[in-house]
């Protein structure tokens, strides 16, 4: 029995077919989807169902293709389903998280797939969901509201949790476990990010200091930070001698080792140099870490650790604020680069931002507003 009136959908993807509902003999409801000809056993010559289709060409398929539905629903066809076919959200989760194993992902996006795919369990297990069809689970309205249950009403970590869970769905889609991405829809919240609070050059010194006595490998990625304004968990920690020049006082990195992909050729200051050659890391192999002195690096958490073991520390001698973080070292290098040169594409270029909207955002997260319109740029008036 057909329970609504065939129509032309065109979902949030650009992907066209025919849309009705019906009941199976046991009265279940079901769902049809129809996409072409094919689908009701008729033979096809015409491309307009596919993607590169213009939207002309597609309103000629789809509405011969709604024409032709209506017909056969008029001379009797009812769509054949079989009963029980829809897996349950627990079910799809499962293989989710099968396909998030064999993704080839980076750590850190793995990490999240994982985090969120846990979340979304424990949530629909508490409303009791999670044994229920995944089509009528996986809403617009149900996914917001687990958003907005997960983040008490952080809009950063909502846009944060909302781009994890789009993502978890797109895996779906991919593997072919589901056709439409229900976060899409969602809407991003506004929020201005909390930037950290830069050092002034006295707190900068002290937290040197401090930091040389008692953790000096954290000192060291502390002054690759400051003065090459390198980031530290990936491009300082992953140092190797080989990218330094026989001096030292040149650091050549290749493509793939920074945030945005590309090689980098930078000076390397005096202190620096110094500081490495204490620790004799001239004299290491060219494939050796600078940190570690072998071939394998720390643990990417490494120098997290050793900023919260040091940040305790300093917060004790009074010389850390609670808003001052280990990044905070590349938004002061940033700041003092502006005042010196004042240019954003020196900065742009200083902290290696592929966009100079991404320099505009640091900048003003720091405080600082560019002139639009120097004075002997404006408009002359005699009276």
């Amino acid at each position: 029995m057909i329970l609504t009136l065939p129509r032309v959908v065109e979902n949030i993807g650009g992907r066209w077919y025919i849309q009705f509902d019906f009941l199976l003999p046991s009265g279940v409801k079901k769902r049809k989807r129809i996409y072409s000809f094919r689908q009701i056993s008729i033979p096809e010559s015409t491309y307009g169902n596919r993607k590169d289709a213009s939207k002309q060409d597609k309103r000629i398929y789809f509405g011969l293709l709604l024409q032709t539905v209506n017909q056969k629903i008029k001379d009797g066809w009812v769509p054949i389903a079989k009963e029980n076919t829809i897996p349950t959200a627990e079910e799809l989760l499962l293989k989710t998280k099968t396909a998030i194993d064999s993704q080839g992902v980076s750590v850190h996006h793995h990490k999240n797939l994982v985090w969120i795919t846990k979340k979304l369990s424990e949530y629909l297990g508490r409303k009791k969901q999670l044994k229920k069809p995944f089509n009528e689970i996986f809403t617009k309205h149900l996914m917001e509201e687990f958003l907005d249950k997960l983040c008490d009403n952080s809009n950063g970590y909502f846009n944060s949790a909302r781009k994890q869970l789009s993502a978890l769905f797109g895996i779906m889609i991919r593997k072919g476990l589901l056709e439409d991405n229900p976060v899409k829809s969602i809407h991003t919240r506004k929020h201005t990010p909390q930037r950290n609070s830069v050092y002034s050059p006295s707190e900068l010194l002290d937290v040197l200091r401090l930091c040389q006595l008692h953790f000096p490998n954290l000192y060291l990625a502390m002054l690759f930070e400051f003065q090459l304004l390198l980031r530290p968990h990936k491009e300082i920690r992953l140092l190797k001698r080989g990218m330094f020049s026989e001096s030292m006082d040149l650091l050549s990195i290749p493509e793939g080792y920074t945030k945005g992909r590309r090689g980098r050729h930078l000076p390397v200051s005096p202190i620096i140099v110094e500081e490495m050659l204490k620790r004799n890391i001239n004299k290491m192999g060219q494939s050796d870490n600078v940190f570690t002195g072998t071939e394998k690096p720390f643990n990417p958490y490494y120098f997290s650790t050793q900023w919260q073991r040091f940040k305790k520390l300093a917060e004790e001698e009074g010389i850390v604020k609670v808003d001052q973080t280990l990044y905070s070292l590349r938004h002061s290098a940033a700041l003092q680069i502006y005042k010196k040169k004042n240019s954003i594409e020196a900065v742009k270029k200083a902290m290696d931002h592929t966009k100079i909207l991404t320099t505009f955002e640091y900048l003003r997260g720091l405080g600082i507003r560019e002139k639009t319109i120097e004075l002997n740029d404006l408009p002359e008036l005699f009276l």
